[in-house]
């Protein structure tokens, strides 16, 4: 994984290989900014395009820069005791390979 950090994919299987406007969800995280538990529990609703990783099992989440605004956003709205928010921050734009 230190070869992933620093770039060098040469032996490492390629579907765990970041693609185009991917992110590990640390990293992801750290740039909206949330906490990674916040991040992971919006995975698990649905609000992200996100696969796991084959060989590790770690999330990679796809998010172009239209998509990072709308993560923001919806992390400027999200506070503690909120249950329901607007569908245009909790839908994921259409996922582009």
């Amino acid at each position: 994984m230190i070869l992933l950090r620093r770039g060098i994919t040469k032996g490492v299987p390629r579907a765990d290989r970041l693609g185009p406007d991917e992110w590990w969800l640390p990293a992801l995280a750290e740039r909206i900014p949330v906490s990674a538990g916040k991040l992971a529990g919006w995975v698990r609703r649905g609000w992200l395009h996100s696969r796991k990783t084959a060989t590790r099992r770690r999330w990679v989440i796809w998010a172009d820069k239209q998509e990072l605004k709308r993560l923001q956003k919806l992390a400027a709205a999200s506070c503690r005791g909120i249950v329901e928010y607007p569908a245009e921050l909790t839908t994921p734009a259409e996922y582009h390979r």
